[in-house]
């Protein structure tokens, strides 16, 4: 056996623990939970952010025939680790069950058996899961061999976990960065939802609270009827003074949904933090603090990735002014169900802490024992919305999306909506477009807050001195997510550099007489892999400006002037680039027309404009693209 072996060791025949054997204490170390039980409650033996609703093991779906064999290996992994995250018990309690469902058993000890194992094996490849749920279950599987519970031991576990994974789900897909003309459309429809409801926020959760409580009314005076009945005949007639005339108090709650998306869409979006941390954040998180003359907005909440202590640690996220007005929107028109919930669990400590947050469950009558809104409600009203503002992709939305995202390359069609998109989604976006310095142009900023660009990408620089000036704790996960999308936009940029069919500039010329010689005819003259190895390596370094690609990694200024394309030997420009210029060209050509209507004093204007205008001409030329050459009229 070359990737699995039976281990030497005595395998332990299995004992039923005590039933009174004790899963958790509280702080005192008085029991909580007890093995066998069907919720393991940790919320007196663990620390946890405010905005952590989960704070219990469930086995309560868990087969009966598999339940108290999974409960026993879960409290040995528990022993063994006490300060086990409550994910990771979740995460390895799936695995267990999975076990037990393609073995058809608990008795661990038949995968000792080479027929049996060769089964399970064949069980796994049938259902087609994707690489990580075969590593992880084969982790456990190994786990159990630990424990003395198999003589199984798998090796080699990525060599089997791909031969028996899906090889269509092999393939690790990255969090989606949106087009820029498609995030830019997103953003604006959030903003404008904000702005419709913002003046309503106070009558809006009145409008509930007075709905909510006639429907307690009504049900505690008619017990043999239910909520249909209650919608049909008093519900849907409640008058409202919300001054929006589509708007209606029901309690699947549509436009609370609509509400709550659009102030999510903004806050993700222009701060790049996590759905969890984003939780943690109250209407006192937005805070500004003066910086060079200027105000820098900022949020403060709690990171989901815990320290060493395994205490949650307090980041901050520079923002936009617009999330004061989202979270202000978000905590009021969820008023009516904070004040429910309150008096629902008035002798829960913990679930009162929770509903002080803004991402409120309002469709009270169907809630249970949540009460945030999910990831999951927000991935599926984040479709609706998309749908309802028609953000559909261009062939534009279409290119940019394949060079964003090339492990979902092709996932996009033109016309349609984006393939997936999830909160983390939008903490991708905001990484990659400050690294392109885009996130501007996506933000539809305001002159007032131009300088948020700049304030954000010095926030996520090495060393910043901004973030010491303030000081205030940095996200560091983003902060990596940052270089990442930089290695990953330089290195699209380079092979697409390397690979245009023609090139102009100092750098560009370069390269083109490089992979001219005979010995790359035919071929790529540097594949995508060996950019990344480069710029990684810090040997490449390339940054998109508006008249071309720079290679010099000391340069800080951003040239913008077309001379620069004839001039700098550091510069190359691509056929697109070229491209680009040619309504550019007719700009200026209008521009110097008009000067000549005013007479001499402006010959100086006219001298620059007209050398621009040439310096265009000869990239265009250099790339053979037909234009006709502009000559300077004779002036009387």
């Amino acid at each position: 056996m070359n990737n699995e072996q039976i281990g030497n060791i005595n395998l332990k025949k299995i004992n039923t623990c005590d039933a009174s054997k004790v899963a958790t204490k509280d702080e005192e170390g008085n029991p909580i939970s007890f093995i066998y039980d069907d919720i393991w409650d940790f919320q007196y033996s663990r620390k946890f952010s405010k905005s952590q609703e989960s704070r219990a093991v469930s086995f309560e779906n868990i087969p009966q025939e598999y339940k108290k064999e999974v409960q026993h290996v879960l409290a040995l992994m528990l022993k063994k680790n006490p300060e086990m995250a409550l994910e990771t018990l979740k995460y390895e309690r799936g695995n267990l069950v999975r076990i037990a469902k393609l073995l058809g058993s608990t008795e661990w000890e038949k995968l000792n058996n080479d027929g049996i194992f060769r089964k399970f094996k064949s069980h796994i490849k049938d259902k087609r899961f994707g690489i990580s749920t075969v590593k992880g279950t084969l982790i456990t599987v190994n786990q159990l061999f630990k424990f003395g519970l198999t003589n199984r031991l798998i090796k080699d576990l990525k060599v089997v976990s791909f031969k028996l994974a899906c090889k269509s789900k092999t393939k690790k897909l990255q969090h989606i960065a949106i087009p820029e003309h498609m995030a830019t459309r997103i953003f604006k429809a959030a903003e404008s939802t904000v702005n419709e409801f913002y003046p309503y926020k106070k009558e809006i959760s009145d409008a509930y609270a007075r709905y909510y409580q006639t429907r307690k009314e009504f049900l505690e005076a008619n017990p043999h009827l239910n909520s249909k009945s209650f919608w049909n005949e008093v519900g849907c007639n409640l008058p409202h003074s919300v001054g929006i005339d589509d708007f209606e108090v029901r309690s699947s709650s549509p436009h609370l949904d609509e509400i709550k998306t659009a102030c999510l869409i903004l806050i993700l979006g222009y701060s790049g933090v996590r759905h969890g941390e984003g939780l943690s954040i109250g209407l006192d998180s937005y805070q500004t603090k003066e910086y060079n003359g200027f105000e820098v907005p900022y949020l403060i909440g709690f990171s989901t990735k815990k320290n060493e202590a395994g205490l949650p640690t307090q980041e901050t996220w520079v923002t936009h002014p617009i999330v004061k007005k989202a979270l202000d929107l978000l905590f009021t028109v969820t008023e009516f169900a904070r004040d429910i919930y309150k008096e629902i669990y008035a002798n829960d400590e913990v679930k009162l802490v929770i509903v002080m947050n803004g991402l409120l469950s309002t469709n009270i009558a169907k809630h249970k024992r949540n009460v945030l809104w999910n990831t999951n409600s927000f991935t599926n009203y984040l479709a609706k919305f998309l749908k309802k503002h028609s953000i559909t992709a261009t062939k534009q939305d279409v290119i940019e999306f394949d060079k964003l995202n090339p492990t979902r390359e092709g996932l996009l069609k033109e016309g349609g909506y984006l393939p997936k998109l999830s909160s983390h989604d939008f903490r991708r976006t905001f990484a990659v477009f400050l690294m392109r310095n885009k996130l501007g142009s996506i933000m539809a900023l305001k002159h007032q807050y131009k300088h948020l660009n700049v304030v954000m990408t010095q926030w996520y620089s090495n060393n910043s001195e901004l973030v010491r000036a303030l000081d205030l704790q940095i996200d560091g996960e983003l902060q990596e997510m940052m270089n990442e999308a930089n290695i990953m936009i330089m290195t699209e940029a380079a092979f697409e550099i390397f690979n245009s069919p023609t090139l102009s500039g100092g750098e560009g010329e370069r390269i083109d007489r490089e992979r001219s010689k005979p010995e790359y005819e035919g071929s790529i003259y540097i594949s995508r892999e060996e950019l990344e190895r480069q710029v990684r390596s810090g040997n490449l370094s390339v940054v998109e400006h508006p008249t071309g690609f720079c290679f010099n990694p000391s340069c800080d200024r951003i040239c913008s002037s077309e001379i620069s394309s004839v001039v700098c030997k550091h510069e190359a420009v691509t056929r697109d680039k070229a491209l680009e210029r040619v309504p550019k060209r007719q700009r200026l050509i209008q521009k110097f027309e008009n000067l000549i209507q005013l007479g001499s004093s402006f010959s100086s204007i006219r001298n620059r404009i007209f050398i621009e205008i040439k310096a265009i001409e000869h990239v265009l030329q250099q790339h053979k693209i037909e234009f006709e050459s502009f000559q300077e009229p004779v002036i009387d």
